[in-house]
């Protein structure tokens, strides 16, 4: 199977990730031009520097490639390209992490790459372009690598492989080493360490390099940066014994706040083997855990649609994404979204918290109590009481676990409370 698992505003994807394009790997192989970056010239704003923009000339006949810094965290750049090893066509950035802290560090930087008419800044769609990052591996102490793109339409890796695929924020679908192990040369034979990405119709890509410093107890790494190698041979993916699919094409994935209840969306324009769905969700973005799950329609053509509604949702900021998962066990990560519940203006607690045989409801106002009802993390009701009363006794031992406790108030569910059941 292919991937074509394309995001938009995961994943990100994934982690990474919704793809595009039924097309066949080895069609690309024969159709898709190979880029060719070399000799960038520093074109504008300050070297290293969020802004600073550098020109690949002639990366395809009468086509120039800008690269832009868009964002850096503890990383600076040490050259755009190195010509030295590696391929003289592949784009080479050599990347530094400026701090290693004991109990572990992450330094990325942010590129963005358009492609331009030679000589100017007018933009050119290129109607496909492969990009695999190489040797995406770890300097043997205690670095380890990572490339990302944002709103890939395709991607593809080997089986086995030694890096895992996740979503990150602003979209980006991330490829990172598993371990610090380090690959000998750059070789686009050593498939295990690589991941190739298929951008479809557009003049631009973006790309994050990213170092991971694992925590140790030994010190720094002497070696305070990466060379990253992307190259834009599009018969490199054809060296991969198997490759990981994720085969649904997405459309767009929506969350909209509606009273108490956050109402999510999503289409697919077609599937393949498609199993489920499962709705993940988040208080800061990182974190996320299951609340839900929709079947899947299998292997279609056509488009489908599939609606969710979280009725655990508490106010303030929850951050949503799906995990799309084949038959067969792959998955992937669709992009985040975000969302806003505002409080309601009822103020309610719910004590104690945690709690073991029953909860009291503690309201302040005039409003009329009609129901209270305890849910699973999977919005499934466990209990319910309809009737004014303010004390919740569960009829039955639960599992310990996180339940969202709720209330009716003249006939409105409102936003739930978290409770812990021990």
């Amino acid at each position: 199977m292919r991937n074509v698992f394309s995001l938009t505003v995961l994943l990100q994807l994934l982690l990474l990730v919704f793809f595009s394009s039924p097309a066949s790997v080895s069609a690309q192989c024969s159709t898709n031009p190979e880029l060719s970056f070399q000799n960038p010239d520093h074109e504008s704003g300050t070297w290293g520097a969020v802004g600073s923009a550098y020109r690949f000339s002639q990366v395809l006949s009468n086509v120039d490639a800008i690269v832009t810094i868009t964002g850096k965290n503890n990383a600076s750049l040490y050259s755009m390209d190195l010509t030295n090893t590696g391929s003289q066509a592949a784009w080479q950035p050599q990347i530094n992490i400026n701090n290693q802290h004991k109990n572990g560090s992450l330094a990325y930087l942010d590129c963005e790459v358009s492609f331009v008419v030679a000589g100017t800044t007018n933009p050119v769609v290129i109607t496909s372009t492969v990009i695999s990052a190489v040797d995406v591996d770890g300097d043997g102490y205690r670095l380890r690598e990572g490339v990302g793109f944002a709103d890939v339409n395709i991607f593809e890796m080997d089986t086995p492989t030694n890096l895992f695929a996740y979503a990150a924020g602003e979209n980006f679908t991330m490829f990172q080493a598993a371990t610090i192990d380090n690959q000998d040369g750059i070789s686009v034979e050593a498939t295990e360490q690589m991941a190739s990405v298929t951008v479809l119709n557009s003049s631009s890509f973006q790309v994050r390099f990213q170092i991971i410093a694992d925590p140790n107890k030994n010190g720094p790494s002497n070696a305070t940066d990466r060379m990253f190698s992307m190259n834009f041979d599009p018969c490199i993916p054809e060296t991969f014994v198997s490759k990981v699919s994720f085969p649904v094409e997405m459309g767009e994935f929506m969350a909209l706040p509606n009273t108490g209840v956050v109402e999510l969306s999503w289409t697919t324009f077609s599937e393949l083997n498609n199993d489920r769905f499962d709705i993940q969700r988040s208080a800061d973005g990182n974190v996320f855990y299951a609340i839900g799950t929709v079947a899947g329609n299998g292997t279609t053509t056509g488009p489908q649609s599939y609606a969710f509604l979280d009725q655990t949702a508490g106010s303030g900021v929850s951050y949503y994404r799906l995990k799309q998962i084949d038959i067969d066990g792959q998955f992937a990560y669709s992009n985040v979204v975000e969302v806003e519940m505002e409080a309601l203006p009822v103020s309610w607690s719910v004590y104690p918290n945690p709690a073991q045989s029953e909860v009291r409801v503690d309201l302040r106002g005039e409003q009329e109590i009609t129901a209270v009802r305890l849910l699973n993390q999977l919005g499934q009701e466990v209990e319910a009481e309809w009737s004014d009363a303010r004390v919740m006794t569960f009829g039955d031992k639960l599992p310990t676990g996180l339940y969202f406790f709720q209330l009716q108030l003249d006939g409105s569910w409102q936003p739930s409370q978290t409770l812990l059941i021990q």
